[in-house]
């Protein structure tokens, strides 16, 4: 490590997205993905598949050698690596694709439907389009709008879809339910509640407004737990002097059977939830298909064909069906005489938001499933992934840039010049260059993944957060303490802490020597 320069560096280069990240240090964190599966079907976490790694997946998926219509969906659990891969992916292919190729690649940005708008917008192929009508309802969804009275707009939009619901969806209630839900949601302390922040509308608003501080997995829709109706909220119901129908509503759910009511009210009320976010952005459902059938149309007429990767499906919240319907037409077949162009589309999103969201004849169109595990790395991979973050942090930014800029090749890896570290664990990579793991040793990576990360969270957005930024910082800043007793000691040798009982009258130095030689040292 270069502590100077990581002191420096750190904070741009230790961040979990990899949208937030430049180019160049994406590329140089970047480490291969060899545990993906390829599946013909949907299955939840499935513990089988084709087994294929990251360079199988872009050869002949993403070059596509037989020129074939393509809908692949890229899905596992928050912090996998979904968007890493497909950056990864559009990133190789710029370099890559034929002159009669168009690349729209579609980040994450702030995860919201006007953030992908205006990244839409921002695109030739877009503003080339012959429905300005679309286009310009696009461009008025992008402005911006106070965040209270957007919320609230919201709020009442759903209560009057409710009120108004002449059963047509598919789920329906009794007039009775219906009613209740109705006066319930009217109710000045349920509505303090539903808009609380982490709640149902604050989740939905984070899929409408310009930046939010919402995890960018939160799916727009609202939980069962939302209709959680404890003690004390029943009693400022009836403090505030509640419609008769808002206090039966909220016995029931207090009562045993709440919590079959909670999911029925939940299910119910999530159904209205893109009419509410089209409406909201000030957009029609059909205007995302209508766009994408229109930019196939165009690039048709002179012979392109379109590859499209989208980070997030979830970017889209609201009209990601309209979107599907449109990626889900081949260009062939019964559709040959619109003259659409040839589409290659990868998707990125979780597992639940597939089971959740996907209907059964998108599912069905799909033409490929790439899930990735949660354990993706094996122990020498588990070595590069945080030898390549201290490198890449000890490093001043012109030199990873310049790396990029000249085709970002292995044997050209650029590597910092130790000033920490120099006789800790170094890790051999691609292109026989070793990088220096101080301040960790690789028996700690390994104690640390195995037992301070917990199972589902040994992934590629854990390992940054939890793992390598908290220790970085502890050494940059805390060295007199470090390793802090934010490392614990799992099964300790019993005679090594007698050892340090005697190196030292401190306890606390004590606790330190015993996490140090018990995870850092074989104990």
């Amino acid at each position: 490590m270069n502590s100077h320069i990581a002191r420096e560096r750190m904070a741009d280069v230790v961040r979990p997205d990899s949208i937030t990240t430049s180019q160049g240090d994406f590329l140089a964190t970047h480490v291969p993905i060899r545990k993906l599966h390829i599946l013909d079907q949907f299955i939840y976490a499935p513990s089988e598949g084709i087994s294929r790694d990251e360079e199988e997946i872009y050869s002949q998926y993403v070059l596509n050698p037989e020129n074939r219509h393509q809908f692949a969906v890229i899905y596992g659990q928050s912090g996998t690596g979904k968007s890493h891969l497909i950056r990864w992916l559009a990133t190789r292919y710029n370099f890559d694709k034929p002159e009669n190729e168009v690349v729209l690649f579609i980040s994450r940005s702030d995860n919201t439907l006007k953030g992908t708008i205006r990244q839409l917008l921002a695109t030739p192929e877009v503003k080339d389009i012959a429905r300005k009508d679309i286009f310009d309802r696009l461009v008025k969804a992008t402005v911006f709008e106070d965040e209270n009275k957007l919320k609230g707009r919201i709020y009442h939009d759903l209560i009057n879809e409710v009120e108004w619901d002449q059963g047509d969806h598919g789920i329906s209630i009794s007039t009775v339910k219906r009613k209740r839900l109705t006066a319930f949601l009217y109710n000045e302390v349920i509505q303090q509640h539903m808009m609380e922040q982490g709640g149902p509308v604050e989740r939905i608003y984070s899929r409408v407004a310009e930046k939010t501080g919402v995890d960018r997995d939160t799916i727009a829709q609202f939980d069962p737990e939302d209709f959680s109706v404890s003690a004390d909220l029943l009693e400022d119901i009836q403090r505030a002097g509640a419609d008769p129908k808002v206090e039966k509503l909220a016995r029931v759910l207090l009562s045993e059977d709440g919590s079959e009511e909670a999911v029925e009210l939940a299910s119910y009320l999530n159904q209205f939830v893109n009419t509410v976010i089209q409406r909201s952005a000030g957009i029609e459902a059909g205007d995302f298909r209508d766009i994408f059938l229109d930019i196939r149309r165009e690039l048709g007429k002179i012979g392109k064909a379109l590859t499209l990767f989208i980070e997030d499906i979830t970017s889209f919240t609201g009209v990601d069906d309209a979107l599907l319907d449109a990626l889900v037409v081949e260009h062939t077949g019964m559709h040959a005489g619109e003259n659409l162009c040839r589409i290659c589309a990868f998707v990125g999103t979780t597992n639940v938001f597939v089971q959740d969201h996907f209907k059964d004849n998108h599912k069905d169109r799909v033409t490929s499933w790439i899930y990735i595990p949660d354990n993706i790395f094996e122990t020498q991979e588990l070595y590069e992934f945080v030898g390549r973050y201290l490198n890449v942090m000890s490093l001043p930014a012109d030199k990873i840039s310049d790396w990029a800029e000249n085709g970002a090749r292995a044997e050209y890896y650029p590597v910092h010049k130790v000033t920490d570290g120099a006789t800790w664990d170094f890790c051999s990579i691609k292109g026989g260059v070793s990088l220096c793991l101080y301040p960790f040793t690789k028996n700690a990576i390994q104690y640390l993944y195995q037992h301070a990360m917990s199972e589902g969270h040994r992934t590629p957005r854990y390992l940054i957060r939890d793992l390598i930024e908290p220790t970085v910082r502890e050494i940059l800043h805390e060295k007199s303490a470090f390793p802090s007793n934010r490392s614990r000691v799992v099964n300790g040798n019993t005679a090594l802490a007698n050892i340090t009982r005697n190196a030292t009258s401190d306890n606390q130095e004590q606790e330190r020597l015993m996490r140090f030689l018990s995870i850092w040292g074989d104990g």
